[in-house]
């Protein structure tokens, strides 16, 4: 995978995963759970996908920060702005009026104990 410096110079992981390119098309095409799925899948990987930026221990705080976007009722702002922050190239493929739908993935992940 990749990692690398966002815009403003902070460590992102900076590749997109097969997994999540293929959701995406999938996605596109008309899959069955849109971009939902495709939230969900790249939650399920976030902690792996950044160990190729951070150490464990900013790895703990990247995930606590996602968490608390994503409890019980998400913040979809916060949450889609820590992805923006963190998974920048992922989050190009996810078009700006699916994104509620990406998040509602990822917190489906976050409520299924999949994410931390």
């Amino acid at each position: 995978m990749s990692r690398g410096d966002d815009a403003q110079g902070r460590k992102a992981f900076v590749g997109v995963p097969t997994f999540f390119k293929a959701s995406c098309r999938e996605a596109r095409l008309g899959g069955k759970n849109g971009y939902k799925r495709a939230g969900y899948t790249l939650a399920r990987h976030v902690d792996d996908l950044l160990s190729d930026v951070y150490d464990r221990p900013q790895i703990e705080s990247q995930l606590n920060e996602l968490a608390d976007a994503l409890k019980i009722e998400p913040s979809e702002d916060e949450a889609l702005e820590w992805f923006d922050r963190e998974f920048p190239r992922c989050m190009e493929l996810v078009p700006a009026r699916r994104r509620s739908q990406f998040i509602q993935g990822a917190a489906q992940a976050y409520e299924e104990g999949l994410l931390v």
